[in-house]
């Protein structure tokens, strides 16, 4: 058995729930996570509160770093043992362990700590998708455009005048 936060209503902390589920064996592309620390997020946030519905009872948590300790059929991405960082559903990383698509797991680097690992994954996620969208700017002296543009320059991004 592994311990596991659940929500079976909406709300603030109170309706946190902390359970007993049962360690269930891979499938076909998963693996089996022994999780040793979680991020939390405002989407996280959001689930629980209800601004973002999830379908109840519903796991927790997308963040996740920790080893894996059992692969199902056809997983070549890992093996067990890998120091692995999750960041994308299902949900389920409020859990000291949990089952996940091995194709979704980055592996961490062993200087790089669990919480770490845990705590950065969807901060890079919304940093990739961030450089990788455009957005118009009005340049005017010392407003936020002219901060956007001297910032999108020191990160090597293409400035049009």
């Amino acid at each position: 058995m592994i311990n596991s936060v659940r929500i079976h209503e909406f709300g603030g902390p109170q309706v946190l729930s902390l359970e007993q589920i049962a360690v269930q064996s891979p499938g076909a592309g998963e693996v089996w996570l022994d999780q040793a620390a979680i991020g939390v997020n405002p989407l996280d946030l959001s689930q629980r509160s209800g601004a973002v519905r999830v379908a109840l009872p519903s796991a927790l948590g997308l963040e996740g770093a920790g080893r894996v300790s059992a692969i199902g059929a056809g997983v070549t991405e890992v093996a067990v043992s890998d120091r692995v960082a999750s960041a994308t559903g299902p949900l389920g990383a409020y859990a000291s362990g949990r089952l996940y698509p091995a194709n979704r797991l980055v592996r961490i680097a062993d200087e790089l700590g669990f919480a770490e690992a845990a705590a950065v994954m969807f901060k890079g996620i919304t940093a990739q998708y961030l450089l990788k969208t455009t957005y118009p700017l009005n340049r005017q002296p010392r407003g936020p455009g002219t901060w956007a543009l001297r910032n999108s320059r020191k990160l090597l991004h293409t400035v049009d005048r």
